[in-house]
């Protein structure tokens, strides 16, 4: 028989054990709980699977994949991605191309964030010119110019484009100055890795079932903007350190900089090389938000350099043109109306 300190000691461990299960039982409860109230209170955007994290781009997207971006209950969107890593039917990397190809670069305005397969405006061109044009869209949501010109020079020119169309939005300014993966060194690009200490985690978690918790996104929400606010804030301060100025209007200053001394050699290249360049910007206000930028833009079309087309004049009833339940200003009506104006364009200057 077991004596009495015995018994007590397992007596101990049993009810160890069972405060063990209790805890944990009581924690998923809880989870669920938040998790239910979450997506019934206040359900929090998802998308699945996200982004791959890249040293050479900071984020890139997973080839051969369905990405869908949903509110529970309220809105769902699909992006299929390609077998070559970009949003579209794929077009076979080749040393001669039936027709002639246009690479179009941008961020999650071109790619098309809240309109589903086929309604985004480089697919919509796409069909309008398929007669004499493949349109090759390696926009990607979150990008800066840094990353559309790597990407152009590391991908896109391997279709020896006939046109090049680059999309500006208001964010471009900032997030290239996050990730700043391209810079320009006595007038050549130079193409630099970035690789930061949340890295390995994003990239653990960017194809967990994880994504899809509603708990996980409404964190992710808060947290993962502090980091980058903080990343922000230390290139701030270099460039500050500088120039020996300061203040909000030194920050937007030295985007701005960066943004046009990019866009410069990058459109001056391109024009040596006897490929155009299209400029368009987001209709809500955004090139006005960044002077600087706007007049460099008009600056590098009165030199011949690229074309500015203000896709604004086409978007400018509201009713007409609603934006889309994901929030981006264009949804599938003014990606169909800029698909087609741009096809129109497109084929009125003979590129």
């Amino acid at each position: 028989m077991l004596q009495d300190p015995e018994r007590e000691s397992m007596s101990r461990k049993k009810r160890a054990a069972f405060a063990a299960v209790g805890a944990v039982l009581m924690l998923i409860a809880t989870l669920v709980v938040l998790e239910l109230l979450i997506r019934l209170l206040n359900p929090t955007k998802s998308l699945y699977p996200r982004w791959q994290i890249s040293d050479r781009y900071g984020h890139t997207l997973y080839p051969g994949v369905t990405m869908v971006d949903e509110v529970p209950g309220r809105w769902r969107f699909e992006y299929t991605i390609n077998e070559l890593g970009y949003r579209g039917e794929p077009v076979p990397i080749s040393n001669r191309y039936e027709k002639k190809n246009i690479v179009v670069l941008g961020d999650s305005h071109s790619f098309g964030h809240g309109v589903n397969d086929g309604e985004e405006y480089p697919a919509v061109m796409d069909r309008a010119l398929a007669d004499s044009y493949d349109v090759i869209n390696l926009a990607v949501g979150g990008y800066g110019l840094p990353q559309e010109i790597r990407r152009y020079y590391e991908f896109g020119q391997l279709y020896r484009p006939a046109l090049v169309i680059l999309q500006f939005a208001g964010n471009d300014p900032e997030d290239g100055f996050y990730n700043r993966v391209a810079e320009v060194d006595n007038g050549r690009f130079i193409f630099r890795s970035v690789r930061r200490p949340e890295s390995g985690i994003k990239a653990f978690l960017s194809r967990s079932i994880v994504q899809k918790s509603q708990i996980y996104n409404y964190l992710r929400y808060i947290v993962f903007p502090l980091l980058q606010r903080r990343e922000l804030a230390q290139a701030y301060a270099a460039t500050e350190a500088t120039s020996g100025t300061g203040g909000e209007d030194a920050r937007v200053e030295a985007e701005e900089a960066f943004y046009n001394t990019l866009l410069q050699t990058f459109a001056q290249d391109l024009s040596q090389q006897g490929v155009p360049l299209i400029v368009i910007a987001t209709n809500d206000g955004s090139l006005d938000r960044f002077p600087a930028i706007r007049d460099e833009i008009l600056a590098l079309e009165a030199e011949g350099l690229l074309d500015y087309v203000d896709v604004g004049e086409w978007l400018d009833d509201p009713e007409a043109y609603p934006p889309s339940p994901e929030g981006h200003p264009w949804g599938k009506e003014a990606h169909r109306e800029l698909g087609l104006r741009l096809a129109e364009y497109i084929r009125a200057h003979g590129y």
